[in-house]
């Protein structure tokens, strides 16, 4: 491996690196299934191990909050459908009265006092929830089903585009803990030309 492969390797490891930092959705599946909608073959990424708590469960129910807004497309993000991870689906009006009814801000906040939320598992780009997802949580400002800009002209559904949206499971879907959890793809390239990398540096000391 000569000294151009080399350079070669370590550009590539910080072209992905740039765009694995900017890219934050945790899933198995390759970037061609997720810009088509294409879910089939997507695994259930949310336990309770490994990435830490990332929902609650109430009753029958895991809930996932996904979102300080309840749009598809807002400022270069996208929130995926519930469908990019396994088992979980929007919650129907049904469900977000039994949400409103029990759901506490507390039930959403771990021992260290962080918001329990789901954002790397839906998200393009977000990670956080905006600071006023707890007063939107506290009033009952919950959503599930995006709100469509296009359907809303005259500006009546504003206010709902800023509910936060939480996606459901059934609690009997959930994977067991300890379910192993893929690289993403991205980081996998990385570690591969980082080995490389080091080898040819182990090979280099060795000839000398």
């Amino acid at each position: 491996m000569n000294k151009v492969v080399v350079q070669t390797l370590a550009i590539i490891v910080v072209l992905f690196f740039s765009s694995f930092s900017q890219a934050t959705l945790i899933t198995n599946l390759n970037q061609l299934e997720i810009d088509t909608g294409d879910y089939a073959n997507a695994e259930d990424q949310l336990t309770t191990d490994l990435l830490g708590v990332n929902y609650i469960s109430i009753g029958d129910f895991d809930w996932a909050w996904v979102s300080s807004l309840n749009l598809e497309q807002s400022a270069g993000n996208t929130l995926y459908a519930p469908e990019v991870q396994e088992n979980w689906r929007f919650a129907t009006v049904d469900d977000l009265l039994m949400l409103k009814v029990d759901t506490i801000v507390d039930q959403f906040t771990d021992n260290d006092g962080n918001l329990i939320q789901a954002m790397e598992f839906f998200n393009s780009d977000e990670t956080l929830l905006a600071p006023s997802s707890v007063n939107d949580l506290k009033n009952n400002h919950v959503a599930s089903e995006w709100t469509i800009p296009d359907s809303d002209p005259f500006g009546i559904w504003e206010i709902f585009r800023q509910y936060d949206t939480f996606y459901v499971r059934d609690s009997s879907a959930a994977p067991a803990p300890g379910a192993p959890k893929p690289i993403p793809e991205p980081l996998t390239i990385i570690i591969f030309a980082t080995a490389l990398i080091a080898l040819q540096a182990v090979s280099r000391k060795k000839s000398a």
